[in-house]
């Protein structure tokens, strides 16, 4: 009889050689598959928690996202009320009419208290 590969005169064994081999590879295939499946969905965990962030219950936590620090500082000043309203107009791309409909009001009004939030906020953020 012939050598093998790895010294292995038996037929038999250097069979069973090469079946121990492929689970071998085998076996760290699908290690290498569960720990990528770990990490995918620990991804996706992290996906759906930041989508249930930003799905429109916490309407004011766009505002910690400000890089501009005064920007941010100005914003924050704000009262809540304010903080909401320049929230839909801005973050959520809401017209003034759509934001008057939504607080019971006229469209001028919405308007007026655009207005009067900018103001504000360009008081803050310029004052020496």
């Amino acid at each position: 009889m012939r050598n093998h590969r790895d010294n292995i005169k038996n037929e038999i064994a250097y069979f069973n050689k090469v079946v121990q081999n492929l689970n071998n590879k085998e076996l760290a295939k699908n290690i290498k598959i569960s720990e990528f499946e770990e990490l995918s969905n620990e991804i996706e965990e992290i996906y759906y928690k930041s989508d249930e962030y930003f799905n429109g219950d916490n309407l004011l936590d766009w505002i910690e996202l400000i890089e501009n620090a005064v920007l941010h500082r100005a914003l924050k000043s704000l009262s809540i009320e304010e903080q909401t309203l320049i929230s839909y107009i801005f973050y959520k791309d809401k017209t003034q009419s759509e934001v008057a409909k939504i607080y019971n009001m006229s469209q001028p009004a919405i308007f007026q208290k655009l207005n009067n939030i900018i103001n504000k906020i360009k008081l803050f953020m310029f004052k020496k």
